[in-house]
């Protein structure tokens, strides 16, 4: 199969070139002969080799470790991720972790991701984490009960989704966040250990001491969080 590939590769099939070189990537472990030809088939704007060029680089994988390296992977995952329009959700996931330190841009990426149901457990998680924590980072932890501005409904929609399949801490800040939402009154944020409140039905993330006050809360901005 190899020699059939590298016939049809030497003359000509961009196909066979994508093929081979991820062979040689992900089988045969030769990255040298990888990137040969997976640079082959990018030269020809095949854009899952575009993706593990990129990869390569970034790991330094028959590439050097350097600023410049570093700087064309980046313009390689971003090229496939922009040319593959989410038919490919693995060079969104991979161009987050060039911003570690940046989390807006870092959510920016991962959401494609994470909306698609292609994202890992850890990937997800970390996506519901950080929709809090760049709001508490913006409006402050009173601000971000704000509606209109309130990340909970999503981060906690996303963290059920991890929570299904992993055991979770009971320290998990998102473990703390739902038991904390049925403590208060969204809207006028009373005291609701006694009685029965109503929870919204859509996002099962907002209660209210009555129906007033989940009215308000909706028309207030709540109907854009759900």
């Amino acid at each position: 199969a190899v020699s059939l590939l590298s016939d049809a590769a030497e003359k000509g099939s961009t196909r066979a070139k994508e093929v081979l070189g991820n062979y040689y990537y992900f089988q045969n472990t030769n990255y040298g002969e990888a990137r040969q030809w997976l640079e082959a088939a990018a030269a020809e704007g095949e854009m899952f080799s575009l993706f593990q060029l990129g990869m390569m680089m970034k790991h330094g994988l028959a590439f050097d470790q350097n600023e410049e390296t570093r700087a064309e992977a980046f313009r390689l995952i971003t090229t496939s991720s922009v040319l593959l329009d989410g038919l490919y959700i693995a060079p969104a996931v991979e161009l987050s972790f060039f911003f570690l330190d940046c989390l807006p841009v870092k959510l920016h990426y991962l959401r494609p991701a994470v909306e698609g149901g292609k994202a890992s457990l850890n990937a997800t998680e970390y996506y519901a984490q950080g929709l809090v924590q760049m709001a508490i980072k913006y409006y402050g932890i009173d601000g971000i009960m704000e509606p209109g501005y309130c990340p909970v409904s999503k981060a906690l929609f996303w963290h059920w989704q991890c929570s299904r399949k992993a055991e979770l801490s009971a320290n998990h800040p998102l473990v703390r966040l739902e038991r904390d939402i049925r403590k208060h009154c969204a809207q006028c944020r009373a005291d609701l250990s006694e009685g029965k409140p109503s929870c919204c039905v859509e996002c099962k993330a907002a209660y209210y001491c009555n129906r007033d006050c989940q009215v308000t809360h909706w028309k207030a901005g709540h109907k854009e969080d759900c």
